[in-house]
């Protein structure tokens, strides 16, 4: 009797199951399993901006597809400057430099096998650039995993977890790897360009599947020439892109989720073990290997909000930042920015960070300006009208 039942109702729940899978598969509004990076990409080399109504899931994908477009349309002249980076990074702009070429190419999330595998996906095209950003954020020598709290997921240091590259960037890692002579690292098992359970999960949801009837018949990208666009997430020209403006921010808001981000992230934010990690040596490979190809690296560091920093540093001290400045100094590498936002004169959140660790995008600006003269003699000019 209940074995009969149970067919019956799942007779009764498929053709739903169907109708939820097809929907979820057909709009895909958070570009679970179509990136749309072609489409994006074909807009941005356009020398437009792109409205997507998302976030899209990954960026590796973007990178690869700008490049191809590129090549397609025999844009093959290399940028002045290109910064390798993360979310943190992604407000630095074109408009900081008006007499270059520019493109930043920011990961969300991304590590130092990101950043090798943009090499890998740059040299192998020979397109590295004049001058090349490395961005530094508190996790880029160590992995992070996710956890969820309150329902809400946030992503926590693992270092004894390995780094892993962007899977979209899997084969460009692979020859980064090789051109830097780290052979070995390269022959690992390749990720697979396969859907994760999670993604599964997701083209199942119920939640998903509202989200996506909501926007069935919204357009999924869009060319535009503006930065703000209603419900729609801006990916600019020239690849960076704001998660929030500055007139939007809350901040009593962001004082409060920076407490809790605390609480998470007691003693755990920075890692002083990074500079004796096997990645680290990988970022000093990188950065000999770009000066030896005639490539001007230089070392940027975005700060992190007053409250994370006072109660997450050791001692207002942070054990990489003085690792990289070694570093720079040894190898007259140009180092800019700081973990620590007291060093620009930011000694309160007000509205300059959306959350623990994303300035806004005038704090960026007011950083590169503030190393105008040290960029000046590399041959870098920033501009005077930076709002």
């Amino acid at each position: 009797m209940y074995k009969r039942l149970l067919i019956n109702v799942s007779i009764l729940l498929l053709p739903l199951v169907a109708v939820v899978l097809a929907v979820n598969i057909k709009v895909d509004s958070g570009f679970v399993i179509n990136h749309r990076s072609k489409e994006i990409a074909e807009i941005l080399v356009s020398g437009a901006n792109a409205g997507v109504k998302y976030i899209p899931s990954t960026f590796g994908s973007l990178q690869t597809a700008i490049i191809e477009e590129r090549i397609r349309i025999h844009d093959l002249k290399k940028k002045d400057i290109v910064v390798f980076g993360t979310s943190r990074s992604s407000e630095v702009n074109s408009e900081i430099f008006p007499q270059n070429t520019f493109f930043n190419c920011a990961v969300p999330g991304g590590n130092i096998l990101d950043y090798i595998a943009l090499y890998g996906l740059y040299n192998s095209n020979h397109m590295l650039p004049k001058y090349l950003v490395i961005s530094i954020d508190p996790w880029t020598f160590h992995a992070r995993r996710a956890v969820t709290i309150n329902k809400k997921v946030q992503y926590i240091s693992d270092p004894s977890s390995p780094l892993v590259a962007d899977k979209d960037l899997e084969s460009n890692y692979r020859f980064g790897m090789v051109s830097l002579g780290l052979k070995e690292e390269a022959q690992r098992k390749k990720n697979a360009r396969t859907l994760s359970p999670d993604d599964l999960i997701q083209m199942l949801s119920p939640d998903y599947f509202q989200t996506n009837i909501q926007s069935i018949f919204d357009k999924m990208v869009i060319k535009t020439d503006r930065n703000n666009v209603d419900s729609y997430f801006i990916i600019r020209s020239d690849g960076g892109y704001s998660l929030m403006q500055q007139s939007q921010i809350d901040s009593f808001y962001v004082k409060e989720n920076s407490f809790k981000f605390i609480d998470v992230n007691k003693s755990n934010f920075f890692i002083s073990a990074d500079t004796s990690s096997i990645y680290w040596s990988y970022f000093k490979k990188l950065l000999i290997n770009l000066k030896s190809h005639e490539v001007t690296p230089i070392v940027y560091i975005s700060p992190v909000n007053p409250i994370v920093y006072e109660h997450l540093s050791n001692s207002l001290r942070v054990d990489l930042e003085e690792g990289i400045d070694v570093f720079c100094k040894d190898n007259n590498i140009l180092r800019i920015g700081s973990f620590n936002p007291n060093k620009y004169g930011y000694n309160y959140v007000g509205n300059y960070f959306m959350d623990a660790y994303h300035p806004v995008g005038p704090v960026v600006r007011n950083i590169f300006y503030s190393h105008r003269n040290e960029l000046k003699d590399l041959g870098v000019i920033i501009s005077n009208n930076l709002n």
